[in-house]
């Protein structure tokens, strides 16, 4: 009897395997919209290279189907422009029916998506609806609400509302809002693996307590407990308040805020995150802000934010829990107020990271990097990206060989590719480490004026080697 019931089992779900279907867009449906209708549960759409717009290609309904949309080519050739404006606002996807990780988007660009009155300008997942995002580029999103007059609103690229919508290798560009310049989180788990989150913005904006300044560049989470793993965080602001020319509101995390959540922060790499201070007060968190929030942090690379500490609590009920971390050249401090304690112990500190190179955008480690795994007390990767093994060690004691040429010290060619790179055509420098000449950490004008000291003036020696 179990023998012929595993084999009528077996039947049916062959039976059931070879009538899925395979639906083309546009060949044989015209729309997104069309061959989602015309799908059922297990059929796959693939949809060739395009730009697609208009009704039908915005909006876009699963209907609690169990389906894999999925371009032909890519993001790059596959493109969903929704054309979204105040007075008819339009997003990419409205997930509400229900769906699970079995409900597949993969493969879009999803760009110039408007929500008002509502989160997610590009992609809106409520009601336990949590779909599968796989490869998707989501830039130039926002949202709106109206208080009195229309102001920024949250989730610029995504909203997340009760949801465990999950995103793998996704790219969250240049999308605004006035919270969550980039996603808004109300309650759930979404969980994001392997994604990119580099120049959103959070505006002033209205709110709770009305007009203020912005808050999460890329992330806010109110009440829900996050999962981020291997993902980067990279010129995300959130812009201060500023009415009057004299007076200004601090902004407050520069790339994620957490309000009443937990979450979880695993091999992530934050650079040049900023929280705009006001005129009298540094911004609050750079990279972390948390108001009644415990997110524990592992294995991250907090370095450089601007404006603003690496991570700032509001109140004493917040408790982030950090390990095996590398904070580094903040601002406004790296291991400070809330998190004082914890430097120096379970695994974290604070060195220069060594990123291939960060002004490029090459955020990889160099074989010396305190962050890669032979060189650390935990004996593990700290950030999201490993040892680039083509990024050689260029900087050799001591500083100043900013045009790579072998030389051991500095001379007139340095000086000129310095300046070319900082006030010309801002040609990234091959070796930004040779240019700290004054030991901060920081490539500007002070390394050049170290320069031209050494150069001219005093002959002191440039700094040493980071």
């Amino acid at each position: 009897m179990t023998k012929k019931l595993a084999l009528l089992t077996a039947i049916l779900f062959s039976w059931t395997v070879s009538f899925a279907a395979v639906i083309t867009v546009p060949t044989d449906q015209p729309t997104f919209q069309a061959g989602i209708d015309n799908a059922v549960n297990g059929d796959t759409i693939i949809v060739s290279p395009g730009v697609y717009t208009g009704n039908g290609n915005r909006d876009i309904d699963f209907q609690g189907k169990a389906v894999v949309l999925i371009s032909a080519s890519g993001p790059e050739n596959t493109v969903i422009q929704c054309e979204g404006s105040l007075s008819e606002p339009h997003r990419a996807f409205f997930f509400h029916s229900g769906e699970d990780t079995t409900s597949v988007v993969s493969g879009f660009s999803i760009r110039g998506g408007l929500a008002f009155d509502e989160s997610g300008g590009g992609l809106l997942a409520k009601d336990s609806s949590s779909p599968l995002i796989i490869n998707c580029k989501f830039s130039d999103n926002s949202a709106h609400i109206f208080f009195q007059g229309i102001l920024p609103g949250l989730g610029g690229a995504v909203g997340s509302e009760r949801s465990d919508i999950q995103y793998q290798n996704c790219v969250f560009e240049n999308n605004t809002s006035g919270a969550g310049g980039a996603v808004d989180i109300f309650y759930g788990s979404p969980r994001f693996s392997n994604c990119l989150f580099l120049n959103n913005v959070s505006l002033s904006h209205g709110g709770f307590e009305g007009s203020g300044p912005g808050h999460s560049g890329a992330i806010g989470c109110w009440f829900g407990s996050p999962i981020l793993l291997n993902c980067i965080f990279s010129g995300n602001i959130a812009k201060r308040y500023q009415p009057e020319p004299i007076q200004s509101q601090r902004a407050s995390g520069g790339a994620i805020s957490f309000f009443g959540s937990s979450g979880q922060v695993t091999n992530c790499t934050f650079f040049e995150n900023i929280a705009e201070a006001s005129l009298t007060e540094n911004g609050a968190g750079g990279a972390i802000y948390c108001h009644q929030a415990s997110p524990i942090i592992n294995n991250c690379i907090i370095a450089y934010s601007k404006e603003s500490e690496s991570i700032y609590c509001r109140d004493t009920a917040s408790h982030p829990i950090v390990m095996c971390s590398n904070i580094f050249g903040n601002e406004g401090g790296d291991w400070v107020g809330c998190i004082a304690s914890q430097a120096g112990i379970n695994g974290n500190f604070s060195a220069n990271p060594y990123l291939c190179n960060a002004d490029s955008g090459n955020l990889y480690l160099r074989a010396s990097s305190p962050c890669a795994p032979n060189n650390n007390s935990c004996s593990q990767l700290i950030g999201a990206l490993p040892v680039d093994s083509a990024c050689l060690d260029c900087c050799f004691d001591p500083t100043g060989n900013i045009d790579c040429d072998g030389g051991q010290t500095a001379d007139i060619s340095d000086l000129t590719v310095f300046i070319d790179h900082l006030f010309i055509t801002l040609t990234p420098l091959c070796c930004p480490d040779a240019a700290n000449t004054d030991g901060t950490g920081t490539t500007d004008i002070s390394d050049l004026t170290a320069l031209i000291d050494y150069l001219f003036i005093s002959l002191a020696p440039t700094a040493p080697c980071q």
